[in-house]
């Protein structure tokens, strides 16, 4: 279930219970202490659970003391009303460490096997946090299960950030490698800025340091039935309205828009229940919080335990010796722009955003086709003679304005007057707009033109690409399903041809016969070892009946993707598919 940008369409938070409650039903969370309610008649912390706040079943909580009102003076501004909810500003402006212990679950999007499908949960984790917000020092320590398409992988690892640098100790991948690698600017902005929005106590500690961060009072609004004050702040990517509960002055909902690489400026929420007095010294936290991004509930965390004011070994900030990370501002800014955008990715036990996708390594394997390599996702470009024809832009923009540099190089003056986009997963399609605004064509399959017209014609204001600085006139062509389309060439024509496949419904793979050559994306990941994981067999098969549907296949055919180095012969496919 989506909803789309608030830029472009009315969104409640009506629209995500189906999710939620999908995710509850599934006990994705331990049952927990419910809300006093609106009226507060339990006191802050809830106790008698009697509204059945979200829990494995929805039932109720334990009974417990009444406790004293929830309800804060009415009289007081909105501002006045956030302070008293969490237990005063004083508390507040005293807190200088807060410890939490969570366990919670992840969701994907952009990866399945059609854009409108349900997310799936990629993860699930426990989660120790310690930060020194005195000395500006974050540590996360993770204990956690990935499973992607039936991969499945454990992974114990911290994230340490100390001012503005920070590292990984240990491996938090899903494939694996290599232990303790320094974090870019744009991860620990990225990561920091989770946090500030999972804990809206570290907005608020600034805002009572700072009250003129509050650009606005938008008013009142209604979310989950009750009455919210609209507290509009200001923020360095996009202004941040708190959804300040009219009676109790606890913050149930945090939205902004943020960038997304693809789908550009998305709204970002974040929810929260619970909220009781569950640290010592009288400060009032959520017990439960979830962020959506752009209409899907992506992040899901209980908290077991918080404490705060204990002092924090600083050991537990300390870098592993051998790394020694450097400030990158431009980098920190893309990271807090992009931020729930990187941490889906991250989530999912993904580490492909970041700055190894700008190297361009080409190797020229026939004449006028080459292999552009370099991180982990692949492009092709083959030279005809009224321009070039690119293979997959994936990723994000400053992968796009890497390919285009390297084409400057080696073509200068040459237009790429295509482009192709292998299927709408995120990853494959992230910097499609930024080669349109260059004058491409973009080149989809005919099942996923509407969504690609989206794409390209959604605003980008947020974190502005080429195609919003400089809007371009723009067309499409076409893949019919269960068809093809060629670009004609004298030399080196390229054929296009819809793979009918489990992975993606608008599978496309190009066939250039000049260099009997196949490019593919997530069917196979040819020249690694296991360039046909167990899990994705069946996209394999599917990739060779295509093939040989088409009456294309030859001893002398060869296979390289949009992942891995490539390239394998079609031999080799077969053999390594049993058949």
């Amino acid at each position: 279930m989506r909803l789309a940008s608030i830029t472009t369409r009315s969104r409640t938070f009506i629209g995500l219970l189906p999710q939620l409650a999908a995710i509850l039903v599934a006990a994705a969370a331990p049952a927990c202490t419910g809300d006093a309610g609106a009226d507060g008649n339990n006191g802050p912390a809830g106790q008698d659970g009697s509204d059945g706040a979200p829990g494995g079943d929805g039932a109720e909580g334990p009974k417990g003391e009444p406790g004293e009102s929830a309800n804060v003076d009415p009289s007081l501004s909105p501002l006045e009303k956030v302070f008293v909810g969490i237990g005063g500003e004083d508390l507040l402006a005293g807190l200088t460490t807060l410890k939490v212990s969570s366990s919670g679950a992840h969701w994907m999007p952009g990866e399945w096997f059609r854009p409108t499908d349900p997310l799936q949960r990629v993860a699930t984790f426990d989660l120790d946090l310690s930060f020194d917000l005195e000395a500006d020092n974050l540590r996360l320590h993770y204990v956690r299960e990935l499973t992607f398409l039936g991969i499945t992988a454990h992974t114990d690892f911290s994230e340490i950030i100390a001012g503005d640098v920070g590292v990984v100790d240990g491996v938090d991948a899903l494939f694996g490698g290599p232990p303790n690698v320094e974090m870019s600017s744009s991860r620990w902005a990225a990561t920091r800025r989770h946090q500030r929005l999972l804990h809206p106590l570290l907005i608020l500690r600034d805002l009572s340091v700072n009250p003129a961060l509050v650009l606005d009072d938008k008013g009142l609004a209604l979310l989950d039935g009750s009455v919210h004050h609209l507290l509009v702040l200001e923020d360095p990517v996009s202004p941040v309205t708190l959804w300040v509960n009219a009676a109790t002055g606890w913050i149930n909902k945090i939205s902004l828009v943020e960038n997304d690489p693809l789908h550009r400026d998305v709204e970002v929420a974040a929810f929260f229940y619970g909220w009781g007095t569950m640290a010592a010294g009288g400060l009032r936290f959520p017990s439960e919080a979830y962020i959506a991004h752009d209409g899907n509930i992506v992040h899901q965390e209980t908290r077991s335990a918080i404490t705060v004011n204990e002092p924090i070994p600083a050991e537990s900030f300390v870098f592993p010796a051998d790394l020694d990370p450097t400030y990158d501002a431009e980098g920190a800014h893309r990271g807090e722009a992009n931020c729930e955008g990187i941490q889906v990715v991250l989530e999912g036990g993904f580490t492909f955003y970041d700055a190894q996708q700008k190297l361009v390594n080409a190797t020229e394997l026939s004449p006028g086709v080459y292999y552009l390599t370099g991180g982990s996702h692949n492009s092709l470009v083959v030279d005809q003679a009224d321009g070039l024809v690119l293979i997959e832009a994936p990723l994000e923009e400053g992968r796009s304005e890497a390919i285009l540099s390297w084409k400057e190089e080696t073509f200068p003056g040459r237009p790429i007057k295509h482009v192709v986009t292998t299927h709408h997963h995120s990853d494959h399609a992230g910097g499609v707009r930024t080669i349109v605004a260059a004058g491409a064509r973009s080149v989809i399959s005919a099942a996923s033109l509407d969504y690609f017209k989206e794409i390209l014609s959604a605003p980008s204001q947020v974190y502005p690409d080429a195609l919003e600085l400089n809007p371009t006139a723009y067309g499409f062509e076409t893949v019919p399903v269960a068809g093809s389309l060629t670009l004609s060439d004298a030399e080196r024509p390229v054929t296009l041809y819809h793979v009918s496949t489990v992975h993606a419904f608008d599978m496309v793979m190009a066939y250039v016969p000049s260099a009997q050559l196949i490019f593919q994306s997530d069917l196979i990941n040819p020249g690694t070892p296991l360039f046909i994981l167990p899990a994705f067999h069946q996209a394999g098969v599917d990739l060779v009946a295509a093939i040989n549907a088409e009456g294309i296949a030859s001893p002398e055919l060869k296979i390289v993707g949009g992942h891995g180095t490539g390239p394998n012969t079609l031999v080799e496919v077969e053999t390594a598919l049993g058949q």
